[in-house]
């Protein structure tokens, strides 16, 4: 256990300080210039509101899109429910910056096979879509961010004490407001930390800011980061915009702690009455309908885009005769060396990092919910910061640490899975 504690530090408060002195020590002395000039400049305020618009959006759209996805597999008897499951679950674990360059595919201003569509059809000058608008980046970001809602939700649904409900019919009240009354108050701290959660991946979700954000001139506190670390880099200014995701992550969290502080309803377990699936009657083939209409828009058209492009010659050119080839996936997978070492390098890394981060992060939710420790909350906090941090924010960290120590990490696989657990 203290050694799981130690490894935490290690990987995340060690970096965070490190972060933290970078952005009030300026050529050897103690300064707030740094932080001046972040306070002094109004493109960084707009990069901040920006940023809470995406990370605030995306959480609300995610609640909206993800809670009625959950009871329908969780509670009715909607068929396909776990094809349904499968495909919300692959949107999960995706990159999110390939979903971005999906929607680039699929709704760029000029090239978007979407508005390429609208215009062959309708005969109209340009399309009505536009992938690098606020806008766009919102709800590309939900749509990653919705299965946190989803899985939190649909796991409460199904491990909640049905006997509450029961009593509820038995009463006299009708299912629809047995859902609204006694269902969804249940469930309702599992939805409000799927929403935390998603506002904190949703804003340090730096793939997706830079390429649907950029184009766009829509810049988030990641992609200004990304700018003041361009040659000559200003790690100053860098560290300080860095600090303000560190504060809203640190509030996200808090707030979580204090809105589920007294909501914590003991429902929860293997023993409680089992519930009854809604029958959906006249209604299953509206709701599958949805479902599937939703998943379509979600997963089936954006990844179908990559797989299509993935197999032409020219991207623009779609399934034309002669366009389809399967050059592309021979030179990834046999010409090109590089790409070879990277499929090892990137399984050997996952396996090791998921294989560490479990153990450690079943140790420190132990700490957190099981004991009376000391400093447990702060622990809980630090586990969940590097949630709120762009990667490049914890590479540019993780880089100030390790490289002054007196070994050298640098360009080793070492420090790739350092980066990886924290």
């Amino acid at each position: 256990m203290a050694a799981s504690v130690a490894l935490l530090l290690v990987l995340v408060a060690a970096p965070l300080a490190m972060l933290a002195a970078q952005s009030v020590i300026i050529g050897g002395r103690l300064s707030l210039d740094a932080y001046a000039a972040v306070i002094g400049r109004s493109l960084y305020y707009q990069a901040l509101f920006n940023t809470l618009i995406v990370g605030a959006g995306s959480a609300v759209l995610a609640v909206l899109f993800g809670t009625p996805l959950a009871w329908a597999v969780s509670r009715t008897d909607l068929p396909l429910r776990g094809a349904i499951r499968s495909a919300i679950t692959a949107a999960f674990v995706a990159p999110p910056f390939l979903l971005a360059v999906a929607w680039v595919i699929l709704a760029a201003p000029n090239t978007g096979a979407l508005n390429r569509l609208v215009t062959a059809v309708l005969g109209t000058e340009r399309g009505p879509f536009n992938a690098y608008t606020l806008q766009a980046l919102t709800i590309v970001t939900a749509l990653h961010t919705f299965p946190t809602v989803f899985l939190l939700a649909s796991a409460a649904l199904e491990s909640s004490d049905a006997s509450l409900e029961q009593a509820a019919r038995l009463l006299g009240a009708g299912r629809w407001r047995t859902t609204l009354r006694i269902t969804l108050p249940l469930v309702l701290p599992s939805i409000l930390t799927g929403a935390i959660l998603a506002f904190v991946t949703a804003i340090a979700l730096f793939g997706s800011q830079a390429i649907l954000g950029i184009p766009g001139r829509v810049y988030t506190l990641s992609t200004r980061v990304y700018q003041v670390l361009a040659y000559p880099p200003d790690y100053g200014v860098a560290s300080a915009l860095s600090m303000s995701l560190v504060v809203l992550t640190v509030t996200a969290l808090a707030l979580q702690r204090r809105v589920l502080r007294h909501r914590d309803v003991a429902t929860i377990g293997g023993r409680g009455a089992s519930f009854e699936r809604i029958t959906l009657g006249r209604w299953r083939p509206v709701v599958l309908g949805a479902c599937a209409l939703f998943l379509f828009v979600a997963v089936v058209l954006p990844y179908g885009a990559l797989a299509t492009v993935s197999l032409t010659k020219a991207w623009t050119a779609g399934l034309a005769p002669g366009n389809l080839t399967f050059d592309n996936y021979a030179a990834v997978l046999f010409r090109i060396d590089i790409t070879q070492r990277a499929i090892g390098n990137s399984l050997l890394l996952g396996v090791l990092t998921a294989t560490i981060a479990l153990a450690l992060g079943i140790v420190i939710a132990t700490i957190d919910l099981r004991t009376r420790m000391r400093g447990r909350a702060f622990l809980d906090y630090l586990a969940l910061m590097p949630l709120g941090l762009p990667g490049i924010v914890v590479a540019v960290a993780i880089l100030e640490l390790w490289l002054r120590l007196p070994f050298d990490l640098y360009g080793t696989l070492l420090i790739l899975l350092l980066a990886y657990l924290t």
